[in-house]
């Protein structure tokens, strides 16, 4: 059977993570063989480059330069399959640990923006808060201000009505006193 490389660079990282993570879940978690058998089909396949599906099939995934620089040892294609599959890993790691310290730093620039704004709505609503109750205060003063006024006017109104009562009565006494 040749063994010429069918499977691409892609499918190939695709089948050996896929195979790994089966695996794992297998082994780990289930007792099911047939997730064992397709866990080890798909890395295999992908560690040697050739599925042969995609052979019966007459498909293939790589591309022509691919195909004919891999070569013919199916152990060497293997160990040289597996180098670029932890080379690409070990990128895609650090890749994504730059991603995740440019997300944490935008996280960290957007906390520190809605603290500043959440201060600044702190400081309105105390301002606004002490506005209120100046305008209250004055309101109340305003209020104090206009009842002790009635109620002077309301003294004033009794003490002269008080005086015209005690002058009728004085009047009356006199004009009693006068029969």
């Amino acid at each position: 059977m040749d063994f010429a490389r069918n499977v691409g660079r892609t499918d190939k990282n695709i089948r050996i993570t896929a195979g790994i993570v089966l695996l794992l879940i297998a082994l780990l978690f289930t007792d099911s063989v047939l997730l064992t058998l397709l866990g080890i089909g798909l890395l295999a396949t992908g560690v040697i480059s050739f599925c042969p599906v995609y052979n019966f099939l007459g498909r293939s995934t790589a591309t022509p330069a691919e195909t004919v620089s891999a070569s013919d040892d199916l152990m060497q294609r293997a160990s040289e399959n597996l180098g670029d599959f932890k080379e690409e890993a070990v990128e895609t790691a650090q890749e994504l640990k730059e991603k995740a310290g440019g997300i944490a730093e935008e996280l960290k620039d957007k906390a520190d923006d809605l603290k500043d704004k959440a201060e600044d709505m702190a400081d309105d609503l105390k301002d606004k808060a002490e506005d209120m109750a100046d305008d209250l205060k004055d309101k109340a003063e305003d209020m104090a201000d206009g009842l002790k006024n009635k109620a002077e006017g309301i003294a004033d109104g009794l003490k002269d009505k008080a005086e015209d009562m005690k002058q009728n009565v004085d009047a009356k006494i006199d004009d009693h006193k006068q029969k």
